[in-house]
């Protein structure tokens, strides 16, 4: 990654020697190729991209958009990511404890 790139995650650690220096980045494209998306976000920061996501319309400006083309996508949100969304259809509520 280029240190801009370390420099903005190092917000993320605790030691910037912790930040990662090397990354897997894949385009729509290539991801759009896949048989099945599992896409995971959580937290309220992530709401309106969660939202925007799925009930705005496909845009360059949210590239996740691209997936409501997709006819085999999982996304999975905590309550705090799904909060922003307008309408509950197809939503499951799940919840797991890991010991």
């Amino acid at each position: 990654m280029t240190q801009s790139t370390i420099d903005a995650n190092a917000r993320f650690f605790e030691d910037e020697a912790d930040v990662p220096r090397y990354a897997y980045s894949m385009g729509i494209a290539s991801i759009m190729k896949a048989k099945h998306i599992v896409l995971v976000a959580y937290g309220e920061a992530k709401a309106d991209a969660v939202a925007a996501m799925i009930e705005g319309p496909v845009t360059e400006d949210v590239p996740a958009s691209a997936l409501q083309n997709h006819d085999n996508v999982t996304v999975i949100v905590d309550a705090a990511a799904a909060s922003k969304l307008s309408t509950q259809a197809q939503i499951t509520p799940f919840s797991a404890s890991v010991e």
